[in-house]
């Protein structure tokens, strides 16, 4: 696999949450990202055939996240 990734345009960042509660459990989650279209070229090659070659490639993005969950179980 050699893909390039180039971004474009301009990066949006976000949160997001959500919180989940029922008889016996609460469960919570939380991230925080940020995310930009991409143009994306190259080959993803196997057994010297390049799966991509007659794709468009005509939307990517490239992101980052960072996120977890926490979950209570009452016994």
């Amino acid at each position: 696999m050699a893909l390039t990734w180039t971004g474009t345009g301009d990066t949006y960042r976000g949160n997001y949450h959500s919180h989940n509660q029922g008889p016996g459990y609460i469960y919570k989650y939380r991230g925080v990202g940020a995310w930009r279209d991409a143009q994306v070229s190259g080959s993803v090659t196997l057994d010297g055939t390049n799966l991509i070659a007659n794709l468009p490639l005509s939307y990517a993005q490239l992101g980052s996240s960072n996120s977890g969950s926490l979950e209570m179980i009452k016994k």
